[in-house]
C-alpha cells in the first residue's frame, strides 16, 4: 500500500478493519508521512488506534508509559500534546 492510499483508505469510512490496520502500518512506518497522518489512525479502535499512537509516540519523542492503561489512543489527547509543544498547529496543520 502507498501513502497516498494509506491516507485514503484511513479516510473512508467504507473501509474494513484489515485495510485499516493496513493503512496504519503504512503510515506508521513511512518516514516521510505527518502527524497529521498518524492522527488518522486514532479516528479508530484498537490496534488501529494504537498503531498510530505507538507511531506518534516514537516520532515526538512522548515517553510511553509503562502502564498499558495509560498508553494514550485518543485523537483529541493527542491534538492537545502536540500543539501545547507547538508540532501541531492550532487548526490542525502538522508542522513536522
Amino acid at each position: 500500500m502507498t501513502l497516498d492510499e494509506a491516507r485514503a483508505t484511513l479516510q473512508n469510512s467504507q473501509s474494513g478493519p484489515c485495510e485499516l490496520l493496513e493503512a496504519a502500518g503504512t503510515l506508521a512506518s513511512e518516514q516521510s508521512s505527518t502527524l497529521d497522518d498518524l492522527m488518522l489512525g486514532l479516528r479508530y479502535w484498537g490496534p488501529i488506534a494504537e498503531a498510530s499512537a505507538l507511531a506518534l509516540y516514537r516520532r515526538t519523542g512522548r515517553p510511553i508509559p509503562p502502564d498499558p492503561i495509560a498508553f494514550v489512543t485518543s485523537e483529541d489527547d493527542w491534538t492537545r500534546w502536540l500543539q501545547d509543544r507547538g508540532l501541531l498547529a492550532a487548526a490542525g496543520g502538522s508542522r513536522a
